[in-house]
């Protein structure tokens, strides 16, 4: 398994408010909106979108920690086997640094192609998360 991580990224907001944002996937699903992505399909607990109009790509939450961490790992028939950890820091009242990280498991021949593609749309989910 491969380890990407976003850059952090800090919102305006408090963690809890964050958190209630993102903790259902069908709110996570409308921010997923980026160029790439098309066919967005949720509900509270398992997201369904098509990448770059070539492969769909299932995930649903494993597990919630309250204004701290949601857990996300792919559903049964996604192409890719992965696990992803959205994490939030409350630094300050008004002040909450955010990270990305994923694990997955990306074929080696595509490795070094898809490396420098899954940590911009990472950094770039981060910065949109941020901006909630």
């Amino acid at each position: 398994m491969e380890k990407y991580v976003s850059k952090i990224t800090r919102s305006s907001r408090p963690a809890w408010q964050l958190y209630e944002r993102l903790a259902t996937l069908k709110n996570l699903g409308q921010l997923a909106g980026h160029e790439h992505v098309s066919d967005v399909h949720a509900t509270d607990d398992e997201c369904r979108f098509t990448v770059e109009g070539k492969f769909s790509v299932g995930l649903r939450i494993v597990d919630r920690t309250p204004n701290s961490t949601i857990k996300l790992a792919g559903t049964e028939d996604s192409p890719l086997n992965f696990t992803a950890w959205i994490q939030l820091k409350e630094v300050g009242e008004y002040d909450t640094a955010i990270r990305i990280t994923v694990h997955a498991a990306v074929p080696l021949l595509l490795r070094m192609m898809a490396k420098k593609r899954i940590q911009r749309g990472l950094d770039e989910f981060a910065e949109r998360l941020a901006s909630v």
